[in-house]
């Protein structure tokens, strides 16, 4: 069974339906919809589970926009502050274009995750961390926290900024 694109897209893009969600309604796996979804171009959702929409990633994002370094470089790249809630597609209908030069500002100088780029950003994780190989950007090692999550940490245990 295929599903068509349009439908599709209504369904996973707009409404924000899991993939496994979407695999129910037509009784296929979430792999043929991930599958499918690829096949007609649309953003793919990585990692299972959609992360959380509730105050802890609102937390999170607040933290991003009030950090001064990744404020610093908003600025300096023209990124306007999207409100914090509801999900990412609501946030972002349309991603940000994210730069070879805006790339290396969050994820180098600023310490971000490449999650925390899409959650100023609208582009997908994923997609962050191909630009980051395709432009030879060095990826910090796997494992432990960002420099802005220590930074971020240390300001909200009272021990103030790194």
């Amino acid at each position: 069974m295929t599903i068509p694109a349009s439908v599709l897209e209504e369904l996973y893009v707009v409404e924000g339906l899991s993939a496994a969600e979407v695999g129910e309604l037509f009784g296929v796996s979430r792999h043929v919809v991930l599958r499918a979804a690829h096949d007609e171009g649309l953003p793919v959702r990585m990692g299972g589970l959609e992360p959380g929409r509730g105050p802890a990633e609102i937390e999170l994002i607040e933290a991003l926009y009030a950090d001064p370094l990744v404020q610093q470089a908003l600025s300096r790249y023209g990124i306007a502050r999207r409100p914090p809630g509801g999900p990412i597609w609501q946030r972002f209908p349309v991603p940000l274009p994210v730069s070879p030069e805006l790339a290396e500002a969050l994820y180098i100088d600023c310490g971000l995750a490449a999650r925390h780029i899409e959650l100023l950003t609208g582009q997908p994780a994923q997609t962050v961390f191909r630009l980051l190989e395709r432009y030879g950007i060095p990826r910090r090692a796997a494992g432990g926290r960002t420099p802005f999550m220590r930074r971020w940490r240390a300001r909200s245990d009272g021990r103030g900024a790194l």
